[in-house]
């Protein structure tokens, strides 16, 4: 496993225990894992990326106008980073998601889009067991583990 995969996984899991256990997300602990991921992507060389979720991730926590979420409309790998976002925006999901499923884009853009149908696949069937505050975490961290068994069933 490489050390930005680990880095990923490690702060997931830690915020996931954080979420079960409170139902929120220290958000100190994701903006640094974020912050040590974007480091090693743009020294990987990746800048263009790491501008771009940071740009939907600032836009999501409530800065900015809400019409300049039509500057990230073409920007179609980072949809997932996008509906979040809005949702953050309206009170719908919590900021701290919002990093999370940032932090795992930063990765791959199909990681993201696993980690949002994992938290989407999770919230749903929590719903569905009957409780009204349901943890994003856990849902997030099986869409990156699926990605991650996916990714290596592949290579």
């Amino acid at each position: 496993m490489s050390i930005p995969l680990l880095l990923v996984y490690g702060v997931l899991v830690k915020g996931a225990l954080e979420d079960v256990r409170s139902l929120a997300i220290s958000q100190d602990l994701l903006l640094g894992g974020w912050a040590l991921l974007a480091a090693w992507e743009v020294a990987e060389g990746h800048a263009l990326t790491v501008l771009l979720l940071l740009a939907l991730t600032v836009w999501g926590m409530g800065y900015g106008h809400k019409m300049l979420v039509w500057l990230f409309l073409p920007v179609y790998p980072y949809w997932p980073v996008l509906l979040l976002a809005a949702g953050a925006r309206e009170g719908r999901v919590g900021e701290g998601d919002v990093l999370a499923v940032s932090l795992v884009s930063l990765l791959s853009p199909w990681a993201g889009v696993s980690a949002f149908v994992g938290m989407m696949a999770w919230l749903a069937w929590q719903k569905k067991a009957g409780k009204l505050w349901v943890p994003a975490m856990p849902g997030i961290l099986v869409g990156l583990a699926l990605w991650g068994l996916w990714s290596i069933a592949v290579s």
